[in-house]
């Protein structure tokens, strides 16, 4: 068995699909020769308990297109040593984390993992909030006289290790911690913000492995890591590791291309009858569409040298191609209003600073949205109407309640897309008193036909 390098707070499908994996390929093909050791972050056992079933073993089915080339393979990983529950087992949690051998420690609690619990409290052993957790780690490995450890979270929240580390001295603060505890972390633990990418759709019934998860080939790793991360983390020939000063760019990057392209498109392509991201990109016109938006109001807002954001816009399409994967459009569509002013207003305001014109094609994306929420409330669902193989259907529109009632208000106005676009109980600012917006936006909304 390898060294135990590595301690994982994460049982899900993504970071066994993204991190395990990597892994696996470090120790199989890189010399690697470091093992994990896995736990699961709240009292639910249900995965570990199936892999210890199975020697903490599972497969990885990696399917789609990269770089043009189709790909269908399965890789076994058996790098995890051992899975520990953390309510239980905690004893054993806190003999991985002073090992002498530990490294990393790696994390994927969800986006809502990252909190700070106030009433968490170090004699709970263990706590409630992962923050709470890993900092009585770090104090039981400071008291043993232990090396510091790199931290990686992989929550997908901007600055997640900075994040993180401020909830980590607020409890040691709190709890009254040693001084030279507080020093350890800051000069000892290397806490490094990370943008992961990868779309893992989780395991299919039928599998022949009762804990396999499913994923596309395409894989982005970025790390704001210091020498001692660098040091210790294993390196992966052809895996998209990126190590950089700053990985809001590549956040801002992600976000306008991959998320804001889907933002974009979907209430269209949805209205008119179309299902699946796939089914959209293949389409000629909506390819087309899809290709210009991108060449001529996100690209030039993106502050990133223009061979990388454009590899990476390519490789977006390619992943909206990718035949295994469903992605439905009405999933992307949930909570759009949020989703448009985080994905593409700053596009917006960007490009027209830029050019001191709107861009046509967020412009004709906010009028399907604002079309795309015409709609009432039956037995408490907001419900609208598209048109589908040339028949009225109805779709359950998916937000908060008082983005709802602000659309459902605004339709009965005369003029909704006025209504809503200055609406500022559900957007950040008054979007029709940007100059020329308002305007361009009417200007498509009413040519929508439907």
């Amino acid at each position: 068995m390898n060294d135990v390098k590595i301690l994982q707070i994460g049982e899900g499908n993504f970071i066994r699909a993204f991190f395990d994996y990597y892994i696996q390929l470090s120790n199989e093909f890189y010399g690697y020769y470091g093992s994990i050791v896995m736990c699961q972050p709240r009292t639910n056992t249900k995965v570990i308990d199936a892999l210890k079933a199975q020697n903490n073993e599972f497969d990885v089915i990696v399917r789609g297109k990269l770089e043009g080339i189709l790909i269908d393979a399965r890789k076994r990983v058996t790098s995890i040593a051992n899975c520990y529950d953390t309510v239980s087992e905690w004893d054993k949690v806190v003999e991985t984390a002073c090992l002498d051998t530990l490294e990393i420690i790696v994390s994927n609690t969800t986006e809502a993992g990252i909190e700070y619990v106030a009433t968490d409290k170090m004699e709970d052993a263990p706590m409630v909030s992962y923050p709470a957790k890993l900092t009585t780690l770090l104090y039981e490995r400071f008291k043993k006289g232990k090396s510091g450890v790199v931290i990686l979270p992989l929550e997908l929240i901007e600055t997640n290790a900075e994040t993180l580390k401020i909830y980590v001295l607020k409890h040691a603060i709190r709890w009254g911690l040693d001084d030279d505890f507080i020093e350890y972390i800051y000069n000892e633990c290397s806490f490094c913000n990370t943008l992961v990418d990868r779309i893992v759709t989780g395991h299919i019934d039928g599998d022949k492995d009762p804990c396999s998860v499913y994923c596309e080939p395409y894989y982005s790793f970025v790390i704001q890591g210091d020498e001692r991360c660098k040091k210790a983390f294993p390196y992966v020939e052809g895996m998209n590791i990126i190590f950089t000063d700053d990985t809001k760019p590549y956040m801002d990057s992600k976000v306008r291309i991959l998320n804001g392209l889907h933002t974009m498109m979907v209430h269209a392509a949805y209205i008119h009858g179309f299902d699946i991201v796939r089914d959209v990109i293949m389409n000629a016109e909506y390819s087309d569409i899809a290709h210009n938006c991108l060449e001529e109001e996100i690209l030039p807002t993106v502050l990133l040298a223009d061979d990388v954001k454009r590899r990476f816009a390519n490789s977006v399409i390619e992943r909206f191609e990718n035949p295994y994967i469903d992605h439905k459009l009405l999933d992307i569509a949930l909570n759009s209003i949020s989703k448009y002013q985080a994905r593409c207003m700053s596009t917006v305001l960007d490009y027209y600073q830029l050019y001191s014109k709107q861009p046509l094609y967020m412009s004709k994306a906010l009028a399907y949205l604002i079309r795309f929420y015409r709609g009432e409330f039956k037995d408490g669902k907001y419900i609208g109407t598209r048109i589908k193989n040339g028949k009225p259907e109805e779709y359950e529109i998916r937000d908060s309640k008082q983005v709802l009632e602000a659309f459902e208000k605004a339709y009965k106005t005369d003029n909704p897309v006025k209504a809503i676009m200055s609406d500022s109980s559900i957007w950040e600012i008054d979007m029709s008193k940007l100059d020329g917006f308002y305007e361009q936006v009417k200007e498509f909304y009413d040519k929508i036909e439907i």
